[in-house]
């Protein structure tokens, strides 16, 4: 998956042992309070996607298909924050 528009990084995509989750985060690991969004993939054509910051759930859906408009809209949210 290219991160990447206009030459700018937009997202670090990193796995959770076998989920994997995107974040602006700069480091390997994530803060406590840093936001970040999980994919849970259910089976081949399931998946739940999370963004949430430690504990705290902000959004959650079951899609079909990873370019469902919901999954586009928390990566649009998730660029909108401040790389850290």
């Amino acid at each position: 998956m290219d991160t990447r528009t206009s030459g700018r990084n937009l997202f670090r995509l990193g796995t959770c042992v076998y989920m994997p989750m995107i974040s602006r985060s700069v480091d390997h690991g994530l803060r406590s309070d840093q936001k970040y969004i999980r994919i849970n993939p259910i089976n081949e054509e399931d998946f739940e996607v999370t963004m949430r910051d430690g504990e705290k759930l902000y959004r959650q859906y079951r899609v079909k298909y990873l370019k469902d408009a919901r999954v586009t809209k928390l990566l649009r949210t998730l660029e909108s924050l401040l790389i850290d």
